[in-house]
């Protein structure tokens, strides 16, 4: 990417009226600060769908990688078949990149038993299908198995997939507070109401409330189940008051205070499945007004769409950005794409594309999972974690500082080309038309180093030079005519560093006609 600084330069001169630009631009080269060379693959147990939910997880000074494999065996559960797992994975510290099977305390029954009306099967019931963090420090995990069934009935043929979730502690050790959301005693009725409602296939969690989704309930309409940790009260609104937009992704885009909507639609087609993203900003009291569609490459049945993560600023730019994954783009190779929110709400192009097997060409459905809006590594830049568990893996990007490099070009208001300035630099000693041009440089940022050294290029009357015509503006070095300068600088931070050029007005065949060209 390029940053350019531009000013123009305009004459006037008496009698005959001349105008022109010169353009100098200021060309700083810096890379984008997603580091895609030193990305860390943890990996789970064979055919376990380890990679399907991930949350990065810290407490006090240590970073986690929670991981849920919905299919797994679990080494605390062995009688029950496949009931899926919870991992954690030590970011540092960890040269094999292991990761191991966190106990929720259920011990190994297949069976157990949850209230008046209720045995539980535990039986495929797909624990860690989601995560969930509380946004704050050493905040609590949920973990949610959305396939766990009631079977008290099951001599009439009512098993009631309730779903349930576990709240894990910060420290991932110690007791665990198990929630069947949509259990009440004596409920049978399947379809109706939430007899079969599969809460927790998606969590949200806040300061004091659990949010869960209930895809079965009213004979699977949808709604949410919410968990008031403060009260240890359930609430569920009624059918008619839940708005399908309404619980969906948030996030404050422009910086404006309002939370904003992200409303994923990964089978949305054009030709088969290729998804959509469409952009709502909060306008306030209520209002919110579509303010992009977006839709990475428009791929053929990439899924774009199926997972969007709020992943922090990362470009430290102020504003929040997002990640959204296509797991099924590149032949289920996978992929994310990362947007930069702006004063605007968000940008309708892509920042960068992050292809799953450019990564590491085994992984596959890379995208299904995003975890964000946490540094990893201590560098104090959130990174990012993505999923990828038709391989059972889960990758670590992490984030490097970003610098910002403001630049200045000062030039003079005007030049009278009738009246020659200098004629230093020419190799005739005639006297020419110049001017002084000076560039002034600062570079800010967080978690720098005090001195940098820059590289930069100073071009003379670009928009000349882009058509391919001559420029009309040059430097000298060394007696020769040069439109560029390059040149190399030592910056300390925050301290701004200026340098002086002298550019030099050619001689051309208009400036002869005008009668001026001889003194040119």
């Amino acid at each position: 990417m390029m940053r350019k600084g531009m000013a123009p330069l305009w004459k006037h001169n008496t009698g005959l009226q001349h105008f022109f630009y010169v353009y100098l631009s200021i060309s700083v080269a810096y890379s984008y600060n997603i580091d895609l060379e030193h990305h860390l693959v943890f990996r789970g147990p064979n055919s376990s769908f380890f990679g399907y939910s991930v949350l990065e997880h810290y407490h006090d000074n240590t970073r986690w990688l929670i991981v849920g494999a919905p299919k797994a065996n679990s080494t605390y559960s062995s009688s029950v078949h496949s009931p899926g797992a919870v991992y954690k994975c030590r970011v540092h510290s960890n040269p094999d990149r292991r990761c191991t099977e966190m106990d929720l305390g259920r011990g190994s029954r297949p069976r157990e038993s949850c209230g008046k009306t209720c045995q539980g099967d535990r039986d495929d019931e797909w624990m860690g299908v989601s995560l969930a963090r509380q946004d704050k420090a050493n905040g609590k995990i949920l973990a949610c198995a959305h396939r766990w069934k009631n079977v008290f009935y099951d001599q009439t043929e009512h098993i009631l997939p309730h779903g349930y979730c576990s709240i894990i502690p910060p420290t991932l050790q110690g007791r665990t507070k198990p929630l069947i959301p949509c259990y009440e005693d004596y409920k049978r009725k399947y379809g109706e109401e939430h007899g079969s409602c599969q809460a927790g296939i998606a969590g949200v969690f806040t300061e004091e409330l659990v949010v869960m989704g209930a895809p079965g309930s009213y004979y699977w309409t949808g709604t949410i189940k919410v968990y008031n940790l403060t009260s240890d009260t359930f609430y569920s609104p009624n059918k008619e008051d839940v708005d399908s937009h309404r619980y969906s992704y948030l996030v404050d885009l422009n910086q404006d205070g309002l939370s904003d909507l992200l409303v994923g639609a990964p089978m949305h087609s054009q030709l088969r499945d290729e998804g959509q993203v469409s952009v709502y900003l909060s306008k306030g009291n209520g209002v919110m007004e579509e303010n992009a569609v977006l839709s990475g490459d428009n791929a053929f049945n990439a899924h774009f769409g199926e997972c969007i993560a709020a992943i922090g600023d990362i470009d430290d730019d102020g504003y929040q950005d997002v990640a959204i994954g296509a797991p099924k783009e590149d032949d289920y190779g996978g992929a994310v794409y990362i947007y930069h929110g702006d004063d605007t709400g968000i940008i309708s192009k892509y920042s960068m594309k992050l292809s799953g097997r450019s990564l590491s060409p085994g992984l596959q459905m890379f995208g299904q999972s995003i975890s964000g809006n946490v540094d990893m590594d201590g560098n104090g830049y959130a990174d990012i974690t993505v999923g990828a568990f038709m391989s059972d893996s889960v990758v670590l990007l992490r984030t490097r500082p970003v610098i910002t490099v403001d630049v200045s070009i000062f030039l003079p208001v005007s030049i009278n080309i009738s009246v020659p300035q200098c004629h230093e630099g020419h190799q005739n000693n005639q006297h020419l038309n110049c001017f002084n041009v000076t560039v002034c440089m600062l570079f800010r940022g967080r978690q720098l180093p005090g001195q940098i050294e820059l590289l930069y290029n100073l071009t003379a009357d670009v928009d000349k030079r882009q058509k391919s015509q001559p420029s009309r503006v040059y430097f000298t070095q060394s007696g020769s005519q040069i439109s560029q300068m390059s040149q190399q600088l030592s910056l300390d931070i925050n301290r701004e560093e200026c340098q002086r050029y002298t550019a030099y007005v050619k001689c051309n065949q208009s400036l002869r006609q005008a009668s001026i060209g001889e003194r040119c």
